[in-house]
């Protein structure tokens, strides 16, 4: 079973300090929700991958989201990260408008059930004139 959560967490608006707290309980109740759909798949003797991705308004590749624990949530729930390891190039998905700099907010973060691999996240290098938001892959496979 593959279970996807496609989501847009709390914008950045008004501040780091005022829209963690609202990223942070969007990520607990991610965590209960997939903790439930494989409890439910698990009585059918179904392993369950869950599969977080979008718009997470989280970069954790910038010192300035050092207070902002979405993904330690997120990573201590056993949800890895697909962009772990590459250069921080790779991992921007968001591209300035001059106001702010450019920024990972974008991401694949995959609880893999047993045997399933899961590949790292590949950004499309496309342009701000077709989106603010570059488009995002990743390979899962399952058995």
């Amino acid at each position: 079973m593959l279970a996807v959560y496609t989501l847009h967490l709390k914008s950045n608006i008004g501040g780091i300090e005022d829209t963690a707290p609202k990223r942070e309980e969007g990520a607990r109740q991610l965590v209960a929700h997939a903790e439930e759909i494989t409890r439910v798949y698990a009585k059918d003797g179904l392993p369950c991958t869950i599969m977080l991705c979008g718009d997470f308004n989280h970069d954790p590749g910038q010192d300035g989201w050092a207070e902002d624990d979405t993904f330690r949530i997120l990573q201590e729930a056993g949800f890895a990260w697909a962009g772990e390891g590459q250069p921080r190039e790779e991992t921007v998905t968001w591209l300035t408008d001059g106001r702010y700099p450019d920024a990972a907010f974008d991401h694949f973060l995959v609880r893999p059930a047993q045997g399933v691999t899961v590949g790292r996240a590949v950004t499309e290098k496309t342009e701000r004139g077709v989106s603010d938001h570059r488009p995002l892959t990743v390979r899962v496979v399952l058995p």
